[in-house]
């Protein structure tokens, strides 16, 4: 317990002494990239949420279309075969549901 409240608390201070330009660079540029992003909002926000929208729906229907695809790569009657294909039609079903919540 010594080494614990001696050697290691006087390294990761002396590690935070050395480094403290790199954090304070990093909160510079956090603040930047977060301005940008906001203007980006202003003038883009309906696009973004679009985009986001139909990006969500692309991921679910993918995902369902590789382990509908995937399932083939195993023998009939092998359980993991059955599970993906279930899986599949799980997430077609949620794309499904998906569309039909946007109209």
């Amino acid at each position: 317990m010594d080494d614990w409240g001696g050697n290691y608390l006087t390294a990761y201070m002396a590690d935070l002494y050395i480094c403290w330009w790199v954090m304070i660079v990093c909160a510079v540029l956090a603040f930047l990239f977060g301005f940008v992003y906001m203007l980006f909002i202003k003038c883009c926000g309906k696009l973004l949420v679009w985009f986001t929208i139909l990006f969500g729906f692309v991921v679910l229907l993918g995902f369902a279309i590789f382990l509908y695809f995937s399932a083939n790569n195993y023998e009939d009657g092998d359980s993991t075969k059955d599970y993906m294909q279930y899986t599949a039609y799980g997430f077609f079903g949620l794309s499904a549901l998906y569309i039909l919540a946007l109209l």
